[in-house]
């Protein structure tokens, strides 16, 4: 079984700070000729756009200056097909308008469910927002179909969508089905769990419960609080004594600098007794 949370907060190095999202578009200086990064990405999102497969990781990252990205930005406007494209499957901003997590979520389920053959047997994504406390739950189980010739494939099917397990106000969600439910056979192999039927439910108030906890011991960890074990009364602190690294003496040296020289020489006669030989079997090869 394999679990992916996912806070609904941008990845560095891909959305560039909201003054650059909000701020109007400057273009480019005439005559000015994009760089090499904003034309490798302009083509890239061209040949993603036309249908073409990018066989390499699903991910990718570019480092762009604050004039690069508007430089980008005014390459898409210009273009009313491309700029859809880029809106609709790329661009994302902090807030929900353009939102990218649950494509994330998606391709970790695939990574994790067809990389292992379908042994991971099920995947588990929250998805957190830590803005409006609402967060959802998404599963992938792995499953064979047949596609239109007749052939067997593999995939991650999903098996739950998005359901909330707390709003946006941080309540739970009662319904009596609501939750995580999860299946024996979930944590073998489908060889070792053939007939397993039983089930366990860890319904939304428990999985409320358990994120609550954990966001306080998040912010806990960040403002440095929590239980702190204190020294006795009167009690210090005494560390390991750090042993000093060797130093090479004047003796040593001289060891090394003997056993350096005879490797040298050893090298040096097997050269000459390889040279000598291969002049002997000449001399035996040439005509008489």
């Amino acid at each position: 079984m394999a679990m992916q949370f996912h806070h609904n907060n941008p990845p560095r190095k891909i959305t560039p700070p909201d003054s650059f999202i909000t701020a109007p578009l400057t273009p480019p200086l005439t005559g000015k000729k994009p760089s090499e990064a904003v034309v490798k990405i302009h083509k890239l999102l061209r040949y993603r756009q036309s249908g073409g497969r990018v066989s390499e990781t699903p991910w990718r990252t570019f480092k762009l200056q604050p004039d690069e990205y508007d430089e980008l930005l005014c390459l898409f406007k210009n273009d009313e097909s491309l700029w859809g494209f880029v809106e609709n499957k790329v661009r994302y901003e902090q807030c929900a308008e353009f939102n990218l997590q649950y494509a994330v979520l998606t391709t970790v389920a695939d990574d994790y469910i067809l990389e292992t053959n379908g042994s991971i047997r099920v995947v588990v994504g929250l998805d957190i927002d830590y803005k409006t406390k609402k967060a959802t739950i998404s599963m992938w189980r792995p499953e064979y179909v047949t596609d239109g010739q007749g052939h067997m494939e593999l995939e991650a099917a999903q098996t739950m969508e998005n359901q909330i397990f707390r709003d946006e106000f941080g309540n739970a969600n009662v319904a009596q089905d609501a939750g995580l439910r999860l299946e024996l056979r979930d944590f073998a192999p489908e060889n070792l769990a053939r007939g397993l039927t039983d089930f366990f439910l860890i319904d939304s108030v428990t999985l409320c419960r358990f994120l609550d906890e954990a966001e306080k011991e998040e912010q806990e960890a960040k403002q440095r609080q929590g239980v702190v074990q204190p020294l006795l009364p009167g009690a210090k602190k005494r560390r390991r004594e750090k042993t000093p690294p060797e130093e090479l003496d004047s003796e040593d040296d001289q060891k090394f600098e003997d056993d350096e020289r005879r490797v040298r020489a050893r090298a040096s006669n097997d050269d000459s007794s390889y040279k000598s030989s291969g002049s002997e079997e000449q001399r035996i090869g040439d005509p008489v």
